[in-house]
């Protein structure tokens, strides 16, 4: 049986991840920058008209400053756009990145303390903490900032972080009015 030609269906191709994406871009941006001079001076001609030829024989740095301007403009139009879009793509890839990195020590942190609401956990890092204290475990990589995140809100609402609570202690209160001493600068006056 002969095979046919099938041309293929736009809508059965596989998306392009981000990372393809930001490499064809890379690449078309360096093949870009190889062929500028020749790109340039190709689209400059085209736009040579003969008040521009005049130019070049009254006033050659005018001359020039227009090319510059000119070439300025096919670069602005060609290689602008592409070198844009390759950092919005490796900020969004970034971004993905630690977002995913976030994600999985959050799953390791509920497997390893499946006790903890992680909601009211949340709720207490944005409302609860100090400014200085956010700042403190904000910069921690992300499992290290959940297990201290986790501390404080233990010591603040008096869970045990791990059975590292202190025990309560047994004793007798002492009585502040026998045995004052006189050299205590409140019992001066």
């Amino acid at each position: 049986m002969p095979e046919e030609n099938i041309a293929p269906n736009p809508q059965d191709a596989q998306p392009i991840s981000k990372q393809e994406e930001l490499s064809a871009l890379e690449n078309e941006i360096s093949q870009a920058e190889s062929m500028l001079e020749q790109n340039a001076a190709n689209a400059i001609a085209e736009q040579i008209t003969p008040e521009l030829e005049e130019l070049f024989f009254e006033d050659k740095v005018g001359f020039v400053k227009k090319i510059f301007e000119m070439q300025n403009k096919f670069l602005q139009d060609t290689i602008a756009p592409k070198v844009q879009r390759a950092n919005e793509l490796k900020g969004e890839i970034t971004q993905e990145a630690q977002f995913a990195e976030i994600e999985s020590a959050k799953e390791a942190f509920l497997q390893k303390h499946p006790e903890v609401d992680f909601e009211s956990l949340m709720s207490f890092y944005q409302e609860d903490l100090s400014p200085r204290q956010m700042e403190s475990i904000s910069n921690l990589p992300p499992v290290e900032f959940f297990e201290e995140l986790y501390k404080l809100y233990s010591a603040q609402n008096g869970t045990p972080a791990g059975n590292n609570a202190p025990t309560q202690l047994v004793g007798v209160s002492g009585d502040a009015e026998v045995g004052g001493n006189e050299n205590l600068p409140m019992e001066r006056i």
